[in-house]
């Protein structure tokens, strides 16, 4: 006959079922209490995970909804450019077309500087300043016609002051080759009276180009 061990021959196989956790209501028998500090661990850190998700995804759809409408915000600013730059090619070709009829050669024996050795048609150069202001005027007036976007309120502003500085100060520069020039006077005598009509390296000429390539956002002159 088989002998079956007694448990009191061996106390250390005894099961001892204090030993063991009993199961949670949550089906396993390693889970802590609910009330554990192990337990309010890993919830904070799975609010943790859930907040740093929800606020990446506000962030994308903001990032998300700007991208969209970037397009559509620039839209009428490259538009509005586009004028300004055609405009300031159309006042280039104007300011700078060549007029010889202003110009009367005259050589003469003696004579060393060049500026002397030309005479100015008065008539023919109040005719072209005169025109040449109307017609960028004209220009200038058709620009401030069209609606100008919010973010370049600024830089209009600015380029309407140039503008205006600009036809202001050639008007005056008319009014005074009538009243201090007379017909067939040198190219010397005209560039005394200081009206830096020829060369347009004036400060008006300056800022009104500087001025027009800020508004128009590249390189836009109007003068030389």
């Amino acid at each position: 006959m088989t002998m079956r061990p007694d448990h009191d021959w061996y106390p250390d196989k005894r099961p001892d079922r204090r030993s063991r956790p009993a199961p949670t209501e949550a089906g396993g028998r390693d889970d802590p209490p609910a009330g554990s500090s192990g337990e309010r661990q890993r919830r904070d850190k799975l609010a943790t995970i859930v907040g740093v998700a929800t606020v990446a995804g506000v962030i994308f759809g903001v990032v998300t909804g700007i991208v969209a409408l970037l397009p559509d915000r620039d839209e009428p600013v490259v538009a509005y450019r586009k004028q300004v730059l055609a405009t300031c090619q159309r006042v280039h070709s104007i300011v700078t077309t060549e007029h010889n009829e202003i110009l009367r050669p005259d050589p003469r024996p003696g004579v060393t500087n060049p500026e002397d050795m030309i005479r100015i048609n008065k008539g023919p150069l109040l005719a072209v300043i005169r025109g040449n202001v109307s017609r960028v005027r004209t220009e200038f007036a058709q620009l401030a016609q069209q609606e100008v976007p919010e973010k370049l309120r600024q830089q209009y502003t600015a380029a309407g002051q140039a503008q205006e500085a600009w036809l202001a100060h050639y008007t005056r520069v008319a009014a005074a080759i009538e009243q201090k020039f007379r017909d067939g006077d040198t190219l010397r005598r005209l560039n005394e009276l200081g009206l830096n009509i020829l060369e347009r390296g004036g400060q008006v000429d300056t800022g009104l180009n500087a001025a027009m390539t800020v508004l128009a956002g590249e390189d836009c002159r109007c003068t030389r």
